[in-house]
């Protein structure tokens, strides 16, 4: 499985704005404040640019667990037909919060940092200074 965090990605950086966002509007969120605004939630961030597409997930459990899930799609017309693409990968392991630092250690070992933030609005948080929509508790933390 491939990290779904590597690499230059719009929807990361559209992520880490929206953790930010969110979060960064009363200030910087003490490492209680952070984990106990994340607990429970899903962080979710979509760009669209041109024929492509992509959006990213991340549900953050208050047992500490965490799963993502980004998804890329495309299309191309052309000559002689249309090609599309579509790909979809997963990644999940523990998360917590160091100071302004989201922590997520993936079930291969992974570490992977990133800054965050609150957003412009209350309902946005930024990682990485990309913005995410925060909604409430969901059914993929239902075993915490």
């Amino acid at each position: 499985m491939r990290n779904i965090f590597a690499g230059n990605y719009s929807s990361l950086a559209a992520l880490a704005m929206l953790i930010f966002i969110v979060l960064g509007c009363n200030g910087v969120g003490s490492v209680s404040n952070w984990e106990s605004e994340l607990a429970g939630k899903k962080l979710s961030m979509a760009n669209n640019s041109g024929a492509l597409s992509d959006s990213m997930q991340i549900w953050f459990c208050s047992s500490g667990k965490f799963m993502a899930k980004k998804q890329t799609s495309g299309f191309s017309g052309g000559g002689s037909g249309t090609l599309s693409m579509a790909d979809e990968d997963a990644q999940s392991g523990k998360w917590s919060v160091k100071g302004s630092t989201l922590v997520l250690l993936d079930t291969k070992g992974e570490k992977i940092e990133l800054d965050i933030a609150r957003g412009n609005d209350s309902n946005v948080i930024k990682l990485n200074g990309t913005g995410f929509l925060v909604t409430g508790h969901n059914s993929d933390c239902s075993g915490d």
